[in-house]
């Protein structure tokens, strides 16, 4: 089992330590620990968390309409206020952008962003979830809406957290590999920048533009190997795609 991260082991303290039940209340958690929420003021920002005189404020981008979206901004600035309790301002821009895999974000917002995704969604409940299947889009689905996090943030946790060990999760935008994700204690690694295996499905809803596609690709497309892979695809914004590889059934 991999060696979970401080942020990762904090969110889970606080899990503990504030009995926290699941699907998980974040707005009513931060007036029992004495947090005000503010959420109707347009900013320059993502959201920002301010300490001052014993008062409590996490201020979040009026322009951030997706709830799931408002929800993970909140729980990165919990992160901040468990994390880096010695700070009395944090303002953060980019978090949305900056949870997926990005390596050139600061220290503080990396393990903010780390306590916000097990804060949501911990690694216990996507255990119970999955029950040794293999992930799926139906499955990922099924947890973001129940979670209400987004499909992106829920099906990066599913796959770092799958028991079959066989899933890969990779984001294309406009052609080439932005960020990918496998799961902790069997990881793959992909070239970020690279482009999709020509004749691979992925490669073809790219060209083509398909919204949704799940089909097994043909062998040697992935490897050099006669085994077939399973390739699910999913558009979530313009010119950005998921793909979720996994062993052919």
């Amino acid at each position: 089992m991999p060696i979970n991260s401080p942020a990762i082991i904090k969110a889970q303290m606080v899990q503990q330590d504030f009995c926290i039940q699941y699907p998980f209340q974040i707005e009513s958690f931060c007036q029992e620990i004495g947090i005000k929420l503010i959420k109707n003021r347009e900013l320059d920002v993502d959201g920002y968390l301010y300490k001052k005189d014993g008062k409590k404020y996490i201020f979040v981008n009026s322009r951030i309409a997706v709830p799931a979206q408002q929800r993970f901004v909140i729980a990165h600035e919990l992160g901040h206020y468990f994390l880096h309790t010695t700070e009395m301002l944090q303002i953060c821009a980019g978090v949305l952008s900056s949870f997926h895999k990005d390596a050139t974000i600061r220290a503080t917002e990396k393990e903010a962003n780390e306590f916000a995704s097990e804060l949501l969604l911990p690694s216990t409940q996507v255990c119970k979830e999955l029950d040794k299947k293999q992930v799926s889009f139906d499955i990922i689905d099924e947890i973001a809406g129940r979670y209400g996090i987004s499909r992106t943030a829920a099906a990066i946790k599913c796959v770092e957290s799958s028991p079959t060990e066989s899933e890969l999760l990779v984001c294309y935008v406009d052609g080439s590999v932005r960020w990918y994700a496998s799961p902790r204690h069997a990881p793959f690694y992909v070239s970020v920048g690279s482009t999709a295996p020509v004749g691979s499905v992925v490669w073809r809803a790219i060209q083509d533009d398909i919204h949704s596609i799940c089909e097994i690709s043909p062998p040697g497309i992935w490897n050099k190997s006669t085994t077939r892979v399973k390739e699910s695809v999913v558009t979530i914004a313009r010119g950005k795609k998921l793909l979720l590889l996994s062993e052919a059934q």
